[in-house]
């Protein structure tokens, strides 16, 4: 029985599955059966092994063989199937594989008297209590809000993280989603620790999502379809003409990341563009970075 020979061969075979399945099968997301692999697995090689230890005295050369040849597969089946997994998800991915890029974004609301507030997603703490993303222990001992992928620490800042299998995945309509918000051209919706703020387009106010990006030479643009190709975000290469197509810029820290300001009021958006461009009443709220210190 040679052991050695047989890790090889499974290697290979995974190797050549790997290959077939991203081929044959790019849009199955295989990760979803990696959990349940891993603990059929571990319930595998704890019978095994209580055979072996209470019955070794009567296992002949044959049976040892059998129960070897048991192990092998109960240890090496979900350790291949696993990496072939991630390894598919990757390849498959928009994203490429694993990512990790911020923003800083920065919510502002005209009040019913006009005047622009602004308003604070809710808190980790809150958030945890009710999340349906994680369980509430998990979420509180990472302090965040939203899910392991698109999260906030209570920082003004975006933090998309892991493996996204669509565009729309990653988008920034998504990082809302996440705790249950909403973001699109004519709907904003925030849950705060006080309960969700719920705007909608109308005859008076509009939502505006406006990004500063760039490296170096940065500029200001909005998300929306109906702008001049000056004033109108690309993302990734594609037009943004609605938050559900607009990804963070491909940043983990430092002057490049982009900061979003999403405001509702009464202002067009070629006039909340010019404000910003002019350091205006939008810039003066800032961005708060008040949990840098999480480190990304």
């Amino acid at each position: 029985m040679n052991v050695p020979r047989r890790i090889i061969g499974s290697a290979i075979l995974t190797i050549l599955a790997t290959a077939a399945a991203i081929f044959f099968y790019p849009s199955i997301d295989f990760i979803q059966y990696v959990q349940p692999l891993i603990i059929l697995g571990l319930l595998s090689t704890t019978v095994l092994a209580g055979l072996s230890f209470y019955r070794e005295g009567e296992l002949n050369m044959h049976d040892k063989n059998v129960l070897m040849n048991a192990f092998i597969v109960a240890i090496l089946l979900p350790s291949f199937y696993t990496a072939g997994a991630f390894m598919h998800d990757s390849q498959t991915s928009w994203s490429g594989g694993e990512i990790h890029w911020h923003a800083d974004f920065e919510l502002l609301v005209a009040n019913e008297s006009g005047e622009l507030e602004r308003v604070n997603l809710v808190d980790p703490g809150e958030f945890c209590e009710t999340t349906s993303h994680e369980s509430s222990y998990m979420c509180s001992i990472n302090d965040r809000t939203g899910s392991t992928e698109y999260h906030e620490h209570n920082d003004n800042r975006i933090h998309l993280e892991g493996s996204f299998k669509t565009r729309e995945d990653a988008s920034l309509a998504s990082f809302f989603e996440q705790f249950n918000g909403t973001l699109s051209n004519t709907e904003l919706v925030i849950p705060t620790n006080e309960g969700k703020v719920e705007k909608y387009e109308d005859d008076e106010n509009s939502i505006k999502v406006l990004v500063k990006k760039g490296v170096g030479n940065r500029y200001w643009c909005a998300v929306g379809s109906n702008l001049d190709a000056q004033d109108r975000c690309s993302s990734h290469g594609e037009s943004a003409d609605n938050p559900n197509e607009y990804i963070l810029s491909p940043y983990a820290r430092g002057a490049n990341l982009d900061n979003i300001f999403i405001v509702y009021d009464d202002r067009t958006v070629e006039e909340a563009l010019q404000d910003v461009r002019d350091d205006g009443k939008y810039r003066g709220f800032g961005l708060l970075k008040s949990g840098e210190g999480y480190g990304g």
